[in-house]
């Protein structure tokens, strides 16, 4: 008999029975077997081999896609019903136009038209995600986050709040990042998370200090639509390689073997 698993609930933050919780959703093409790698062990290693370079690592098996024990049954039931389906639908309909190029160029943009979607739906499961793949000290502290979330039909974010990113991912890898901090050149630090969904990537900005114009900002999907307005838009996304485990870092294949060739 399975061990039940008790904890804070990162969504309503009450002490319960954890259900287990797919990052993304099960159906949104994580429902394959994923190995995961934690940072303490790559930044060990990252000085001797390029970043993407496992071999021998410690690594942890998902047989059924990536999933962790972080919502209560009625939190996660909730959001299932009220956001799920439609994050699924509208990760399908970005991978089909995807598939009708005829390559991706990193560092390149591509404007993609998505037919009905339910915009204040998809952004309400994203942000549901970011509370999963963070620790229960920060959901605590992310009243005004949780309460959007659990209110089915409340619109509106402020935007120097939340920041809510996405971009196309190109590559083999995606990052689960929770709780990090982003360093400019000039030295100032921005909160951010970075929640791998493919073909997309999620990155979630909070309190934002300066302006991030290098994805696409969604941040309007909680502002601009209510829970059963349907819309086709058209996203203008960015396509960026996740070579490394290092947040909000787009450097190429081919930039890193030219940069360690230099280095030698």
């Amino acid at each position: 008999m399975k061990k039940k698993k008790y904890g804070k609930c990162h969504l309503c933050c009450e002490n319960k029975e954890l259900t287990k919780e797919h990052i993304p959703p099960k159906r949104a093409f994580n429902n394959e077997k994923i190995f995961t790698y934690f940072g303490e062990q790559l930044i060990t290693t990252i000085k001797k081999k390029y970043p993407w370079d496992l071999d021998g690592l410690k690594k942890t098996q998902h047989q059924n896609g990536v999933s962790y024990y972080t919502l209560c049954k009625n939190c996660n039931n909730n959001t299932g019903s009220w956001y799920a389906n439609d994050y699924i639908d509208f990760i399908y309909k970005i991978a089909r136009e995807i598939l009708k190029r005829d390559n991706l160029v990193s560092n390149t943009n591509i404007e993609l038209k998505v037919e009905d979607i339910y915009p204040l739906r998809i952004i309400k499961q994203i942000l549901c995600m970011f509370l999963s793949v963070n620790p229960i000290d920060f959901c605590e502290e992310q009243k005004y986050l949780r309460n959007f979330i659990l209110s089915k039909e409340k619109t509106g974010i402020d935007k120097k709040k939340i920041s809510a990113n996405l971009y196309v991912l190109n590559g083999e890898f995606g990052r689960y990042v929770g709780n990090a901090q982003h360093v400019s050149y000039d030295l100032s630090l921005q909160w951010m998370s970075e929640v791998p969904s493919p073909p997309l990537s999620n990155v979630l900005f909070l309190e934002q200090k300066r302006f991030f114009n290098i994805y696409c900002n969604i941040t309007d999907f909680a502002n601009l639509f209510s829970y059963e307005d349907k819309k086709t838009l058209t996203l203008k996304l960015p396509v960026y390689e996740s070579n490394s485990m290092f947040p909000s870092e787009h450097t190429t294949k081919e930039k890193y073997k030219e940069m360690l060739k230099n280095k030698k």
